[in-house]
This record gives structure tokens, sequence and C-alpha cells, in this order.
């Protein structure tokens, strides 16, 4: 229950659509990927220098953390293509032979397969979330508010802030 309270309360944030979308696009992909790697890391900074609801980036890196588990295999596979198809095959080598890119882990096939599926469905998951919230707000929202045991909880600042503006 505390997650959806969670959700709900982002939603009806004051925040900007594209800032929870953001939000759980960063939590796709550091879901996705394997957690003690330099691009996690750089996800998880990403996440906290930029103004993003960093409820959602917790509770989507959850959630896509063990849909992650279940899609290893693919990421594999997709991995191992990647690192050894041919005409990257000399990128890859330059790449290894730099000392300090190493550390990323881009050589492992579950880490390069993760980081390219989660970038190929970053940008449509954005758009894709991004209108879907603004929807929201349109249509559903003014239902959620109007429900006494929600509106108790205060989780509609952004209709409060809105309905100021008028």
């Amino acid at each position: 229950m505390n997650y959806i309270i969670k959700v709900l309360s982002a939603l009806n944030s004051n925040q900007a659509p594209w800032q929870i979308s953001l939000a759980v696009v960063l939590g796709m992909v550091l879901g996705f990927l394997p957690f003690f790697n330099f691009f996690s890391f750089l996800v998880i900074f990403l996440a906290f220098i930029i103004n993003i609801n960093i409820s959602m980036f917790i509770l989507s890196s959850a959630v896509f953390a063990g849909l992650g588990l279940i899609l290893d295999p693919v990421f594999d596979k997709v991995g191992l293509w990647i690192l050894t198809f041919n005409p990257l095959v000399p990128l890859w080598t330059y790449l290894y032979n730099i000392p300090y890119v190493q550390w990323t882990g881009y050589n492992n096939t579950v880490v390069m397969g993760s980081l390219f599926i989660s970038l190929l469905l970053a940008f449509p998951l954005f758009f894709i979330l991004n209108k879907l919230i603004v929807k929201y707000r349109e249509k559903l929202g003014w239902i959620f508010e109007r429900i006494p045991i929600l509106k108790g909880l205060k989780l509609f600042k952004f209709w409060e802030i809105t309905k100021g503006n008028n």
C-alpha cells in the first residue's frame, strides 16, 4: 500500500511530467544494469544531479531490477552479439587497451546487453510516460482528489497549486 501512495503522490506532485518520466527511465537503466558497475554509479550520479523525483527513481529501479533478473539471458545474448559483431571488434579492442575504460566492464556480455537494451528503450519510454502522466493529470487526477481517504493523505499538491493559479 505504501508503494501505491508513493506513486500517487509522485504523479500528483508539483513536479513537471518530464521529471517523473526521467526518474522512471533512469530507474529502468539502473535496474537493468548489474549494480556494482561504473555505468550504475554514473546513473545514480545523474539522478542526484538532475532534479527528478527520487522516490519514483528508487521504486522504478527496484521494479526493473526484478525484471532485469528475468531478462538476464536476453541481455547476455544481445551483449555477446554486440561484442562479437565483426565491424565493432577493432573498437572493443582499442577500448580494452585504454586502462581506465576497463573499469566500466563494457566487455561483460550482460553489461553490454543491458546497457544497449535500456538505452534503446529509454527514449520511447520517456515520451510515452510523459504523455501518460499528462493525460492522467487531465483526465483522472481530479477523480482521485475527491476520494476522502486520499485527500486526507495530502497527495494532491499539484492540484492545489494549479487551482491557486486560476
